[in-house]
């Protein structure tokens, strides 16, 4: 194996022009989704979940995390997670991919939390007419995190179709098959 290209975004975008993308990718969205997801609702909107709407916003994070990891369970000994602070003090989860995977897994593994929590975000807007403005803020949230991702994805798809994933401290290191 070599490596065919190492791949950090946050030394290549540098962190404000992410976190600048990523607020972006939200605001607009919120936007969208409340615009479209109102546009034949005429529901009152109910604020009576107020609670819980607070309680899935602290969870939102987690739950990301955890669905990142989900599909890469069996791999789960090539992993190592472990809780960092950044942003202020602010905890975050950090995954480590210790030993090569494959490309295609490790994409599904980033696409897999934006699936399933856009699809239930989108239900329960859609079945729950008078907490949609819930729904949408919360799918804005999920936008914000998942925007990393995205570029993740952006960079992966044009790396070659037999392509193993390793993170290393200096970012992703691209392997593929000597030949």
């Amino acid at each position: 194996m070599h490596c065919w290209k190492i791949l950090n975004i946050e030394r290549e975008y540098g962190t404000r022009k992410m976190y600048l993308i990523a607020l972006i990718h939200a605001v607009l969205t919120f936007s969208f989704s409340y615009v479209f997801l109102n546009l034949f609702n005429y529901a009152v909107y109910d604020d009576r979940y107020f609670v819980y709407f607070m309680c899935i916003i602290l969870l939102i994070y987690p739950l990301h995390k955890l669905l990142h990891f989900l599909p890469l369970f069996r791999h789960r000994h090539k992993m190592s997670i472990r809780l960092r602070r950044r942003l202020y003090g602010i905890p975050t989860i950090h995954m480590r991919i210790k030993e090569p995977i494959p490309k295609r897994l490790y994409i599904f593994s980033l696409l897999f939390p934006f699936l399933v929590l856009t699809t239930i975000l989108l239900i329960v807007a859609v079945m729950f007419p008078t907490i949609t403005h819930y729904a949408s803020i919360l799918l804005g949230v999920h936008a914000l995190l998942c925007a990393f991702d995205y570029i993740y994805i952006k960079h992966l798809i044009h790396s070659p179709t037999d392509a193993l994933i390793e993170e290393t401290p200096r970012g992703y290191e691209i392997l593929v098959p000597l030949s």
